[in-house]
């Protein structure tokens, strides 16, 4: 008599790496980011994203937040003006977390525009103040007082 039995063996894992992390909408202190989702749950359900942005100037990554899975977009906010930044993405499911989707090139936060601060004679120019996502005119005519 041969003794047979049937095994199922059922292999949990991290979840993948997700995928074509950008940044759009960058403003002078926050940017939209999006990922796709990753090829692989790793066999469990994905539970939260976790974003983390890392300042150019500095070598160490700090926490952003934790997005359910069913996002796959968050608005970073507090960025500084003018500053540089990367930002990276892991996929988290009940075994652990997965590697990250990183940024090749940090995106640049807009500087907040303002007045040009090498002209003081008030009598110089116009001078305009708005941001650069906000200004769509056309300067169609302008008066010059004073010597150039």
């Amino acid at each position: 008599m041969v003794n047979e039995a049937e095994y199922f063996l059922f292999v949990s894992d991290v979840p993948g790496v997700p995928t074509n992390l950008q940044a759009t909408n960058v403003t002078q202190d926050t940017a939209t980011l999006t990922w796709h989702k990753p090829r692989h749950d790793g066999g469990a359900k994905i539970r939260n994203y976790i974003i983390e942005r890392r300042d150019t100037t500095r070598h160490t990554w700090s926490h952003l937040a934790v997005v359910d899975a069913h996002k796959t977009s968050y608005l970073a906010t507090g960025l500084r003006d003018g500053s540089d930044y990367y930002f990276r993405v892991f996929a988290e499911n009940d075994m652990g977390v997965g590697e990250a989707c990183e940024m090749l090139r940090p995106i640049t936060t807009q500087p907040e525009m303002g007045m040009y601060t090498g002209i003081t004679d008030p009598s110089y120019g116009i001078l305009i103040k708005s941001s650069l996502n906000l200004f769509s005119g056309i300067i169609t005519d302008y008066t010059h007082k004073g010597d150039w």
